[in-house]
């Protein structure tokens, strides 16, 4: 998909200097969308979480609250004013009732698991994994 091309070109050589992507592993990301097309799993070294993922790494709903970078705002990333200054992220998991809607994180860190089409301005909030030696 779109967003995955631009997290593993224009994005990771934009964030991360060479040397720091020579210690980001390439890691088997685990197809989620059930409606699309394309629903192999690939190898990427920049990802977007999935649910499962979500609750294993943010325990509570506060620590999944997203709060945007300056940059996300002016690209148009809405930002609730009643839940902390908070944002929607996108997840690769797809909807299961809904063709071409992704589930999201909402303002307030809980999920939205109506999900959201995939042409949503949401924010994306980028997965890596490190090699620490």
């Amino acid at each position: 998909c779109t967003l995955r091309s631009w997290l593993n070109r224009e994005f990771l050589n934009t964030a991360f200097t060479d040397k720091e992507q020579q210690r980001i592993e390439t890691v088997t990301v685990e197809a989620e969308c059930i409606h699309f097309t394309d629903t192999n799993d690939t190898q990427d070294k920049v990802f977007v979480l999935d649910d499962e993922e979500v609750e294993k790494y943010f325990i509570t709903t506060a620590e999944r609250i997203c709060i945007p970078t300056e940059k996300a705002v002016s690209e148009g990333a809405y930002v609730d004013k009643n839940h902390d200054s908070g944002c929607l992220w996108w997840l690769r998991t797809g909807s299961v009732s809904m063709p071409n809607f992704v589930y999201a994180v909402d303002t307030d860190g809980s999920f939205d698991d109506d999900g959201f089409p995939v042409t949503a301005s949401l924010v994306v909030r980028p997965a890596i994994v490190l090699r620490l030696d």
